[in-house]
């Protein structure tokens, strides 16, 4: 057949020369014709579709017997690629194949690890087009698909499928149902403890040992932070111990300890080193390792105070920790679960409240104002409000210290007092000019009858 070679060549010139120059190439079929490569294509094109007819198919290199040959030996592995993007916040994973046809299959293909991702929605698509008739041996291998494909030369009509789907972080189940299966655990190998006799049975003295603002976790400014998390569990315990020997020096007879617990034990809330409410701050060491000292460092100076009286630890939620308190709260209160001396109040609020006698004590961490605490008082504890003739708050957060140190607040006969900080200055403090403070734990005696009845710090450069 002779060929034209002008500008006004047909796309069925084209679409014919092409299909009796299957080792031609677009390019060599283009420059034949004296036309662009994509101009012999276009017009191609136009015709073998607008015929209903199959796309001319292209052998580089090769005679017909040669290519008969490579159809009957099948060729080297070949692969494919699932498209899955990964966002950090979101994802999505896509395919289109004859093979993959469901959600499932696109899951596999892709290697999606589902626990981490959920799926939020997904589609299916299918259409029919013409293609080569082809023997197929595929496998998929972590996302990527091998074998081979042996072509026959032949054209037929196939299913073309398109699946999509778009991912979203699985969330965590909540803490309350996480927790069970641990307290479980916990109370199931709980310590039993032989204890000694209490020195006072009847005691009139309440003793609170405030060890407030640990921060285990937190990196500080100076000592070239050196904070770690072994002298964070050091200063706690050995605060708790040197609480104890100063009390009992000083004679009174301690019928009850109770202990708050919380106050930014921890210094973030997350993974992320982020506080309850998203504020980053630096970190010295995991969380995750921060935790297990915590619970070393609760556990100890609990067991301390227990060997001296009956201990109430009331879990007090700081600004830092309050996730990290409500957990702490559950695990005391499991490992303590056959301790006779030893009770977990509750973590219902932020704001706690505690009886002794004729004393009412309100425990918070957050810095309201003293005026703010003094009308709380009344409204929130309402039957103890009836029943006492002292009332006192026990705040942090500050990382300083009006009590015994400072004179305290006092309004409408209501005693705010704030604790000082056990940890050291960390940047964020440094900033906001809360330096110089004394590192330390503070104690206050109450007797039942007669009210406040003594405070006293303990120094942490005295350990």
């Amino acid at each position: 057949m002779a060929y034209k070679k002008n500008k006004d060549i047909s796309g069925q010139e084209i679409y014919e020369y092409k299909i009796d120059h299957p080792e031609l190439s677009w390019l060599d079929v283009a420059n034949n014709f004296e036309l662009t490569k994509g101009g012999a294509r276009k017009r191609a094109r136009t015709y073998y579709k607008g015929n209903n007819l199959p796309p001319p198919y292209e052998v580089v290199n090769g005679n017909k017997e040669e290519r008969q040959e490579r159809r009957e030996t099948p060729p080297l592995p070949n692969t494919h690629q699932v498209q899955f993007k990964d966002h950090g916040h979101k994802a999505e994973a896509y395919s289109t194949s004859d093979r993959i046809k469901s959600l499932d299959q696109l899951l596999a293909a892709c290697d999606a690890d589902i626990s981490k991702w959920n799926v939020t929605r997904y589609v299916v698509n299918v259409w029919e087009m013409g293609r080569k008739k082809k023997y197929v041996d595929l496998t998929w291998n972590s996302g990527v698909m091998d074998g081979y494909v042996n072509d026959t030369g032949d054209w037929q009509l196939t299913d073309l499928w398109q699946v999509k789907a778009w991912f979203e972080p699985r969330k965590e189940e909540p803490y309350e149902k996480a927790l069970i299966k641990l307290i479980e655990d916990v109370k199931q190998y709980a310590p039993q403890y032989d204890l000694p006799k209490a020195k006072y049975a009847d005691g009139e003295y309440l003793l609170v040992p405030n060890i407030y603002d640990a921060h285990f976790g937190k990196r500080v400014k100076y000592g070239n932070g050196g904070y770690t998390l072994e002298q964070a569990q050091h200063d706690f315990v050995e605060a708790a111990r040197g609480i104890v020997a100063r009390a009992l020096s000083a004679g009174n007879a301690i019928g009850r300890i109770m202990f708050p617990i919380g106050h930014d034990l921890l210094h973030v809330d997350s993974l992320f080193d982020k506080t309850t409410y998203g504020t980053w701050v630096d970190t010295s060491s995991d969380l995750r390792d921060s935790i297990d000292a915590a619970c070393s460092a609760a556990t100890q100076a609990i067991e301390i105070f227990a060997n001296v009286a009956p201990v109430d630890v009331i879990p007090v939620e700081g600004n830092h920790d309050r996730l990290q308190t409500y957990w702490l709260s559950k695990y005391l209160n499991a490992f303590f679960s056959n301790h006779d001396r030893v009770t977990v109040k509750e973590l219902k609020m932020e704001r706690q409240y505690y009886q002794w006698g004729k004393v009412g004590l309100g425990l918070t961490h957050s810095g309201n104002k003293p005026v703010e605490l003094a009308t709380l008082f009344p409204v929130e504890a309402r039957k103890m409000w009836a029943d006492i003739e002292w009332s006192e708050w026990l705040t942090g957060h500050f990382h300083k210290e009006r009590g015994a140190l400072y004179a305290v607040d006092s309004i409408r006969g209501t005693v705010v007092r704030t604790i000082p900080a056990l940890c050291d200055t960390d940047n964020y403090h440094s900033l906001h000019l809360f330096v110089g403070q004394h590192r330390a734990a503070e104690a206050m005696f109450y007797h039942k009858e007669n009210g406040p009845a003594g405070i006293f710090p303990v120094f942490v450069s005295e350990l």
